[in-house]
C-alpha cells in the first residue's frame, strides 16, 4: 500500500472541526492527568494517528524525523480549533484531517481534555526514546510494529536493537520487550518502578499542557526547592506546591528522579507497560468495526419493521411526549436483550448484566452525564 492509497482512507472526506465531534468536559474527565497503561481505552485514535506517522515516512517522506513529528504534533496540540489552511506543511494538513476522521468515526467519543492528553502521549513516546541515539527512533519503531518494513529494512531494524543490547547489557527477552515482538507478557526488567511510578504525573504534565505560550511561560514560573536525585544524587529541582502532597511536607520522604535516569531507564517501563495498548491493535480494530456495522444494520431493520405499529398504538393513549419515547426506547432495549438471552445458555444475561450496566455507566460518565 502506498502512502496515497493509505491517506485516501481519511481524507477522502471533507475536513471537518474538532469541536464537532469533542463531548463536553467534566470534572471526572479532567482528572485524568494521562493515557499512560490505558492505552488501549485510546486505540481508535492511537492507531490511525501512529500508522499515518509510519506510512507517511516510509513511503513518501524517508527525510522525515522524530523531531519533525513532534514539532507537528506540537502545533497541532496548540491549535486544535484551527482548520487544515492554517498550517503550512502538507505533512500537518494531512495530520489534521486523519484525527478528524478518528473523532469522526471512532464509537468511542472523547473531550477536548483527553485529545490533549492523546496528543502529548505521543510526544512522550518520541522523547521516551532519545536514549536510543537514532533521530528516528519512534518513526523505525512505528513501522516495524505495523509490519511496514521489508526484510532487508527489518534485517537493519533487528540489528539496530541487537547492537543496543548489547552496549547497555540486556537480554535478548528484553530486546524483543523495547521492539514489541515477546511473546510473553511481561519481562522483568531491573529498573527502579517504584521511583518511576512516583514522579509519572510529574513527568507527564510537561506534555500534557492545553497550550504552549513560550512567551509567557517564563512569567509565570512557579517557586522551586532544591532536592536530590535518589538514583544519581543529581541536583535537581520540585515546584514547591508538590509539598502540599506529601503528608509530612517533607520534600526528602519521597523519591525523586532526574530527567537523565528518567531517559536512560524509561524507555524499558515505558515499552513494557504499552503491551495493553500494542497487543493485537489491528485485530481489535477489524472485530469493533465489524460489530459495529452488524449492530447498525440489525437496529435499523428491527426499528423500520416496529415503529409504525409502536407509534399507533402509542397515539392512542394520554401519554406525554416523553413517556411515548421513554417507551420506544424502553422497548427497543427490552427486544435485543430478550432476543440475546434467547439464544444463549439458561443464566446468559444475569451474567452480563453487571457489564452492561458497567458499559453504560462507562458511556454517561464520557458524555458528561455523571
Amino acid at each position: 500500500m502506498t502512502v496515497d492509497e493509505y491517506k485516501s482512507r481519511y481524507t477522502e472526506e471533507e475536513f471537518e472541526p474538532f469541536d464537532k465531534f469533542l463531548l463536553p468536559d467534566n470534572n471526572k474527565i479532567r482528572e485524568i492527568k494521562t493515557i499512560y497503561q490505558i492505552e488501549e481505552d485510546y486505540i481508535f485514535f492511537l492507531q490511525p494517528i501512529e500508522s499515518f506517522f509510519a506510512h507517511y515516512f516510509h513511503e513518501d517522506k524517508p527525510e522525515l524525523k522524530d523531531v519533525d513529528v513532534k514539532k507537528t504534533v506540537r502545533k497541532i496540540k496548540s491549535n486544535l480549533n484551527r482548520n487544515p489552511d492554517f498550517f503550512e506543511t502538507e505533512f500537518e494538513k494531512e495530520l489534521m484531517c486523519i484525527i478528524s476522521f478518528a473523532l469522526k468515526n471512532s464509537p468511542k467519543k472523547i473531550t477536548k481534555h483527553e485529545l490533549h492528553l492523546i496528543l502529548g502521549y505521543i510526544l512522550w513516546c518520541i522523547d521516551n526514546r532519545k536514549w536510543l541515539n537514532d533521530s528516528r527512533a519512534y518513526l523505525n519503531w512505528l513501522c516495524n510494529f505495523f509490519k511496514i518494513f521489508n526484510q532487508e529494512e527489518k534485517q537493519r531494524f533487528d540489528e539496530f536493537y541487537k547492537k543496543i543490547g548489547k552496549e547497555h547489557g540486556k537480554t535478548e527477552d528484553e530486546i524483543r520487550v523495547l521492539k514489541n515482538e515477546s511473546p510473553i507478557n511481561q519481562v522483568e526488567i531491573p529498573v527502579l518502578d517504584i521511583v518511576l511510578d512516583t514522579n509519572d504525573s510529574a513527568k507527564f504534565s510537561k506534555y500534557n499542557k492545553e497550550s504552549i505560550d513560550e512567551t509567557t511561560e517564563g512569567n509565570n514560573k512557579e517557586k522551586m526547592i532544591d532536592v536530590k536525585c535518589s538514583v544519581c544524587s543529581k541536583n535537581m529541582q520540585m515546584p514547591m506546591s508538590f509539598l502540599k502532597k506529601i503528608p509530612d511536607g517533607n520534600a526528602d520522604s519521597i523519591p525523586h528522579v532526574c530527567s537523565d535516569c528518567i531517559d536512560k531507564v524509561g524507555n524499558d517501563l515505558g515499552d513494557k507497560k504499552m503491551k495493553a495498548f500494542v497487543e493485537d491493535v489491528n485485530k481489535q480494530m477489524e472485530k469493533l468495526g465489524k460489530n459495529n456495522e452488524m449492530a447498525e444494520k440489525l437496529a435499523e431493520e428491527i426499528t423500520n419493521k416496529n415503529i409504525n405499529s409502536l407509534m399507533d398504538e402509542l397515539n392512542d393513549t394520554d401519554a406525554s411526549e416523553e413517556d411515548k419515547i421513554k417507551e420506544s426506547f424502553y422497548r427497543g432495549i427490552w427486544m435485543t436483550l430478550f432476543l440475546m438471552a434467547n439464544n444463549h445458555e439458561e443464566g446468559f444475561l444475569e451474567k452480563e448484566a453487571e457489564s452492561i450496566r458497567d458499559f453504560h455507566k462507562k458511556m454517561k460518565e464520557s458524555e458528561g452525564d455523571v
